[in-house]
């Protein structure tokens, strides 16, 4: 599959953190960059990273390195790393922790974490802070941005709780927008059961009538007969579950 070119490609991977342009510098000297002496895979090609993604964080203890010649490989692939990399989950598995362990830990609940995982809901300010003990990592690694530790005072505290409170309101915003798309799908679901009931109801099938004698009349004729056989057993499931489902996505709003 051809790739188009990405606009900044240059400056995309100049300014990535992830990139090594002098890699001779670090002949012999891999342990100083990574700062551990975890053995060294290489994957070479690594085209948008999926499988040296996948595999850093099954095996932590490891350090990878991919190489790609495209650059417009790499400048698209550099998006995903930063995305993957910083991961909740991630972060927590690491520890060795479990979903029950973590939420212990912070005395909330572990849907909470889970939700925190999936990208429903995200924390606020007080509670990042003590997600980042309990995981030994940053504030700024869980936010994906930087952010000087040492100068969390309230001012950087309003900061980040306004960025977290945007952050929730764009998650309930996406929440609603798939509860009102579900909802008008089950909507439509239930106007056209109806319209076809009303439909056969017509009928009274007449295509019964037909004559089957007619090798074209016949196909139809069974179709037919088929089909609404199927639908008057399958249509009171379809439509009961299609009004529950609509009074749920209300119950949700």
């Amino acid at each position: 599959m051809r790739l188009r070119n990405i606009k900044n490609k240059e400056e995309i991977i100049k300014n990535s953190p992830y990139i090594v342009e002098n890699s001779e510098e670090y002949k012999g000297k891999w342990s100083k960059l990574f700062n551990n002496n975890n053995p060294i895979y290489i994957e070479i090609g690594m085209g948008m990273g999926k499988f040296i993604r996948e595999n850093a964080i099954k095996h932590p203890d490891i350090n990878f390195i991919g190489i790609e010649k495209e650059d417009k490989v790499l400048a698209r692939s550099l998006p995903l790393i930063k995305e993957n990399i910083d991961n909740l989950k991630i972060l927590r598995k690491n520890k060795g922790l479990s979903q029950e362990e973590l939420a212990i830990r912070l005395n909330v609940v572990r849907q909470t974490i889970s939700k925190w995982e999936k990208g429903l809901s995200v924390p606020d300010s007080s509670m990042i802070i003590s997600l980042a003990e309990e995981l030994d990592t940053s504030v700024s690694t869980l936010l994906g941005e930087t952010v000087q530790e040492e100068c969390l005072d309230k001012e950087n505290m309003k900061s980040i709780s306004e960025k977290l409170e945007v952050i929730n309101l764009q998650l309930a915003k996406r929440s609603s927008m798939r509860i009102h798309t579900v909802r008008y799908l089950l909507i439509s679901l239930c106007a056209i059961i109806t319209i076809i009931f009303i439909a056969f109801a017509a009928m009274n099938g007449e295509y019964l009538t037909w004559d089957f004698n007619d090798p074209e009349l016949a196909i139809v004729g069974t179709l037919l007969h088929g089909f609404e056989f199927l639908f008057i057993r399958l249509a009171p499931f379809l439509l009961t579950g299609s009004i529950i489902g609509i009074v749920f996505t209300y119950k949700k709003r």
